[in-house]
């Protein structure tokens, strides 16, 4: 007899409130709503493995048609609700800085 917990719930009859509404084709799915004023952001990532970054100039992509603004390290709102670690739990522990992450290296 298997008492695995676990075959349990993968294996229980379960009504789905959004089943029959996916499988015949009726469901509205996040991708098929467009609010009014709905804007999308891009990430870019470097294409370079190692480097540090001297300077941006980001005026002429400013400029480009459909950019509304350009968030990077320098002007990047704080994320509401952040904690930093609790080092006492962990000492070790790193905070997640994002795009406030700014290290400028000195090599010579």
């Amino acid at each position: 007899m298997d008492t695995n917990k676990y075959n349990d719930s993968i294996f229980a009859d379960d009504d789905r409130v959004d089943g029959l509404a996916k499988v015949t084709g009726k469901a509205k799915f996040s991708a098929e709503f467009k609010p009014a004023g709905l804007t999308y952001g891009v990430f870019v990532c470097s294409t370079i493995a190692k480097g540090a970054i001297k300077q941006m100039d980001i005026q002429d992509a400013k400029k480009a048609p459909g950019v509304l603004d350009i968030i990077y390290y320098l002007n990047c709102p704080e994320v509401p609700g952040f904690k930093p670690a609790d080092r006492t739990k962990n000492p070790n522990a790193r905070d997640f800085t994002g795009l406030k992450v700014f290290v400028q290296q000195y090599g010579g």
